[in-house]
C-alpha cells in the first residue's frame, strides 16, 4: 500500500536537479521569424534605404572586439534624421564581452538614445541598421542567454516608442500617402496644396463649379452614369457630353480661344491648379454664365 504523502514525491537525482536548474528556453515566435526567410542582402538593403521618410529616425549600430593583446570588446551607434547626423556614441564592456554582447548594447543603447531627441516627434518610425543577424532575429523577444537584461530593455523601449508624443499631423508622411493614393487626374493637374487664400475668396458657386472640375464630382455624365441618376441631363448645350473639363473644349464657350493661348496640356493645370489660373477661369465662369446658361444643370421629369 503506497502512502499518500508518497505519491506526490518528485524523482530526486542528479540529472533532474541539473534540468531544473536551467534557464527556460529561447522563445523566437515562427511566425514573425520564419526559418525559411532568407537573410537581406546588400543589394535589398541598399534598394529599400532610399524609401525611408526623410523625417523617420535611423540608427546605425555596430560591435567588434579589438585585435590587440587586451582583445577589448566595444561597440557604438551614429542616429540621423533629415539626412542629418543628429547623434552619436561609442563604448566599452571590457575584456570578458563578446562581439554579440556589444552589438546587442549598441542597438539598445542607440535606441533610448532616440527616445530622448527632441525630433522625435516627426518622427513617424525608427530604424535600426546592423550587420549582426543573431542580434536582429532576437531583438523584440525574449531571450535568456547573454544580455538578456539588454533585450529585456528593448523590449521596454519598444512599449515607450509606442506612447511617445507626436505631432498630429506630419506633412512628408501626408504627401508620401496621398501621392500614393491621389487619382492619376488630380496627377495630371499637378495641383498642389497651397497657404495662397486667392481661391477661397471666390463666390461660393463659382468655387463649386471649380471644385467639381478638380474632383469630378459634379454635374457630368460619368458622374450620372455611375450613380444612375436617370433624370439628369448628360449632355451640354452644344451636344457634347458634360465632362469635367468640356468647360475648356465647349465650341458655344470658346474658352480655350479667351482664356489662355497655352495648349490644353499646359492650360488646364494652370486653370484648376494654380491660384491665378482659378481666379482667372473664375472671371470667365461669371462673365459667360457657361453653367448656368451654355451648359446648365436640367434634370427631367421622373
Amino acid at each position: 500500500m503506497i502512502k499518500a504523502k508518497d505519491q506526490n514525491r518528485t524523482v530526486d537525482t542528479r540529472l533532474s536537479s541539473f534540468i531544473t536548474a536551467l534557464p527556460k528556453a529561447e522563445y523566437i515566435n515562427p511566425l514573425a521569424f520564419p526559418s525559411w526567410e532568407h537573410k537581406e542582402s546588400r543589394a535589398e538593403a541598399e534598394a529599400f534605404h532610399p524609401k525611408i521618410p526623410r523625417s523617420d529616425i535611423q540608427i546605425f549600430s555596430d560591435g567588434s572586439k579589438s585585435e590587440s593583446k587586451d582583445g577589448a570588446t566595444g561597440g557604438g551607434f551614429v542616429i540621423t534624421q533629415f539626412d542629418i547626423q543628429v547623434a552619436h556614441y561609442s563604448f566599452s564592456l571590457g575584456t570578458n564581452a563578446e562581439v554579440f554582447d556589444a552589438e546587442a548594447m549598441a542597438a539598445v543603447t542607440g535606441a533610448a538614445k532616440a527616445l530622448a531627441l527632441p525630433s522625435i516627434k516627426l518622427a513617424t518610425d525608427l530604424w535600426i541598421f546592423l550587420d549582426n543577424y543573431e542580434v536582429a532575429l532576437r531583438l523584440g523577444s525574449h531571450f535568456n542567454g547573454s544580455s538578456q537584461a539588454v533585450f529585456e530593455d528593448f523590449l521596454k523601449l519598444t512599449q515607450a516608442w509606442a506612447a511617445r508624443p507626436r505631432l498630429p499631423h506630419i506633412p512628408p508622411a501626408d504627401n508620401q500617402l496621398w501621392n500614393t493614393v491621389s487619382p492619376q487626374y488630380y496627377k495630371d493637374l499637378q495641383y498642389k496644396h497651397t497657404s495662397n487664400t486667392i481661391t477661397l475668396s471666390l463666390k461660393r458657386a463659382t468655387l463649386h463649379y471649380i471644385l467639381a472640375a478638380r474632383s469630378q464630382h459634379g454635374d457630368f455624365a460619368a458622374y450620372h452614369e455611375r450613380f444612375n441618376h436617370t433624370t439628369a441631363h448628360t449632355l451640354c448645350s452644344c451636344g457634347k457630353r458634360k465632362t469635367p473639363l468640356h468647360f475648356f473644349f465647349c465650341k458655344k464657350g470658346k474658352a480655350y480661344k479667351t482664356l489662355t493661348k497655352s495648349p490644353p496640356s499646359e492650360a488646364i493645370p494652370w486653370l484648376l491648379g494654380i491660384p491665378t489660373g482659378g481666379l482667372a477661369l473664375a472671371k470667365w465662369l461669371e462673365s459667360t454664365k457657361f453653367y448656368t446658361d451654355i451648359c446648365p444643370q436640367l434634370v427631367s421629369a421622373a
